[in-house]
């Protein structure tokens, strides 16, 4: 019997599933409650009326009036009736608040964990850390994972297709896609580099960070050559009439085992220019504390480092394996009316993202891979010229300034084949046509591109631990001294020429953030992959990147140098609010 039962014949209390018969309706279902975190908009769903009973239909109390009885003298009074019928009210109430707020709350947390793991890049360490140990305990089915083509005879222009492929050549696209967002918004009015007065500091500073690397590589390269470091090191050499994309791509031939030259140990001056952004920031939330204004800084810095990275990647690291021909660079051209059909749509006003990356990326692509450029670069040539979230708020005058065709009126009826094309770009783009296609494309990407790094760490940082060398030094020592004392140097320098640091932020800041920035994980592993053929080589340059992470304790340790007070409130692992 139910706890809830009466001993009125008149009113009896049933415990079955179903719906009410003749009985006292469910009540409304109530709003959900909020959660700790908050409420997202994504998450805010509601039980429609009819749903509420079947929801919890398996746990309700149905009351019922039964049939062919009469109400006798001595039953219980109505108040008792109306007590009981109440409290059976609030238990189907809280069991109705309950299931939706449960629901609610769910997507809530399942929001909040993954905005966790964006925040602190899990899936890209957790990738890195996978590979590390796969790559110890059994390394040939760790090559066999990733370099095996999808199918048999899979290939993209005689590149082999297989997960080094896919991850480093087509899903890097849409990395460096954001990097160049990154940029491109910085640079347009009411950015954070617009006028470029205002971005002196960083901008020396960035610089700093690209030369100190390279002086302190090429100086240890030396050294460690001189002290005959490098005598043992033998290097396979290879021979390949197309590029090897990735570690995967191509026909590489084995050729003769040679002594390894000091030019080609050189070649590895690029991978110390890089500064991994997440996770730099990541660090920085820790040891400055959410709001401090050097995080700003060291956004910015790496944000022109990206910039400069990806121009180091085009010009300097084409094919490690084949010096391109003329010919070949015939291909560039592709770039040209890709860029046109990209700035026609954005004269046509066309709002959706993904039709500049339909109809202008894969032309880029193609003429960069088959002209021996890193094809992972081919959303740098169109994202810039998608219209940016600046153009909202830009005045009718300011139409051709670019990015601000989102401010101009649409001129005369759009043409059927235009608002076809709208039509599908609304369905593929998530149809959110007030925003800027740059936001939108920012705001569908950064969360497949987050934990698609997973992929990447995957399958660049297989690398074994005994792989540790004089180019591992060469490289983790180069972003741990060329970069600190690099961005620190020239900024102290921009500072005497009266370009002066952001309020609230001290020189031991400085140092402390110049410091965050030799953590050059995820472009120093991209990096590796194509300034050395020899397998060696590439893994003791891949392992300095893996340890540069170690640039977080050393920016930390400055932190409690120079201010111990804040140094110590990190060691809780909080992320605090900066305070001034």
């Amino acid at each position: 019997m139910s706890p809830f039962a009466v001993d009125d014949p008149s009113l009896q209390v049933l415990e079955k599933p179903g719906a009410f018969k003749q009985g006292v309706p469910l009540p409304k279902a109530a709003p959900p409650k909020m959660s700790a975190w908050g409420s997202e908009a994504d998450c805010d769903r509601r039980f429609s009326k009819n749903s509420s009973a079947s929801s919890i239909s398996q746990s309700s109390y149905v009351v019922s009036r039964s049939t062919g009885s009469k109400r006798s003298s001595g039953s219980r009074t109505a108040i008792i009736h109306n007590s009981n019928i109440i409290k059976i009210r609030e238990e189907l109430q809280d069991l109705n608040e309950n299931d939706e707020s449960n629901f609610h709350n769910l997507c809530v947390m399942v929001r909040y964990v993954t905005n966790l793991m964006q925040k602190f890049s899990v899936p890209l360490v957790t990738g890195v850390i996978i590979a590390l140990i796969w790559a110890n305990a059994d390394v040939n089915s760790y090559e066999t994972f990733n370099k095996t083509p999808l199918w048999d005879g899979a290939n993209i222009f005689d590149h082999k297709l297989n997960l080094n492929f896919l991850v480093n050549d087509i899903f890097m696209c849409f990395f460096f896609g954001l990097a160049i967002k990154e940029v491109a918004e910085a640079l347009l009015p009411g950015g954070s580099l617009f006028p470029l007065r205002n971005a002196i500091n960083p901008l020396l500073a960035t610089v700093g960070g690209i030369v100190g690397p390279v002086l302190v590589y090429g100086i240890l390269v030396f050294i460690f050559n001189a002290a005959g470091m490098f005598d043992d090191l033998m290097c396979q050499q290879k021979t390949n009439p197309h590029r090897r994309l990735g570690g995967g791509g191509g026909h590489a031939s084995a050729g003769p085992v040679e002594h390894c030259q000091f030019s080609t140990i050189l070649k590895g001056w690029g991978v110390p220019t890089a500064t991994d952004i997440s996770l730099a920031w990541m660090f920085a939330l820790i040891i400055f504390g959410a709001g401090h204004p050097v995080i700003n800084f060291l956004l910015l810095l790496a944000i022109l480092d990206d910039a400069i990275g990806m121009v180091i990647i085009a010009i300097f690291y084409p094919d490690p394996l084949h010096p391109v021909e003329a010919v070949d660079r015939l291909w560039l051209l592709l770039v040209v009316p890709a860029v046109c059909i990209a700035y026609v749509m954005r004269r046509m006003n066309v709002r959706y993202w993904i039709l500049y990356v339909v109809f202008c990326a894969p032309l880029v692509w193609v003429g960069l891979i088959k002209s021996s450029v890193h094809p992972a670069l081919a959303l740098v040539f169109i994202i810039p010229i998608m219209p940016a979230e600046h153009a909202l708020d830009a005045a009718e005058d300011e139409c051709d300034l670019g990015a601000c065709s989102l401010a101009c009126g649409d001129e005369g009826t759009p043409s059927a084949g235009l608002r076809a094309m709208k039509t599908i770009g609304a369905l593929l783009s998530g149809g959110n046509d007030a925003e800027a296609p740059m936001h939108m494309f920012e705001h569908n990407m950064k969360m497949p591109v987050d934990f698609g790094m997973f992929f990447f760490g995957l399958s660049n940082a297989g690398v074994k631990l005994n792989s540790i060398g004089g180019v591992t030094y060469s490289v983790l020592f180069a972003l741990f001294i060329g970069k600190t004392l690099g961005i620190s140097m020239f900024s102290l320098a921009a500072i005497k020429m009266g370009f002066g640091l952001p309020n609230g932020v001290t020189v031991g800041d400085l140092i402390s953030m110049s410091a965050l920035a030799s953590v050059g994980l995820t472009v120093a592993l991209f990096v590796a992959n194509q300034a050395f053929v020899d397998a060696e080589l590439k893994n003791q340059a891949k392992m300095g990147a893996v340890l540069s992470v170690g640039g977080g304790l050393l920016a930390w340790a400055i932190r409690l140098v120079a201010q111990p007070k804040q140094a110590n409130d990190a060691c809780d692992g909080e992320v605090k609010e900066y305070t001034g």
